[in-house]
């Protein structure tokens, strides 16, 4: 994975990502292998945010979301990409070598 001018490529192609979405990848893939949490997450998707959000549950359903729809996007480009990965009472990581 490559980002050049905020542009994201996964194996030489180019990901159409919004602006939080290169956000998250920045954070997990600048720091492999260790665990961001849903709250550091939600910290990057919040200001794009049109309401404010009080609950948990709703900040943990919007990450949850987004990685979603992040992990399909990089699945248009690659069917096993895996290095996105869940661990459970963590949050996410960035793990290349899964």
């Amino acid at each position: 994975m490559t980002t050049v001018d905020g542009v994201v490529t996964w194996q030489g192609q180019p990901l159409s990502l919004t602006a939080h979405e290169t956000s998250i990848v920045d954070l997990l893939s600048s720091q492999p292998g260790e665990t961001a949490s849903i709250n550091e997450i939600y910290r990057l998707i919040e200001p794009h945010r049109s309401k404010p959000v009080s609950s948990a549950k709703e900040r943990q359903t919007i990450v949850l979301n987004t990685i979603k729809t992040l992990r399909n996007k990089f699945r248009d480009v690659d069917q096993a990409f895996s290095a996105m990965t869940f661990r459970p009472g963590q949050g996410f990581v960035w793990d290349e070598s899964l």
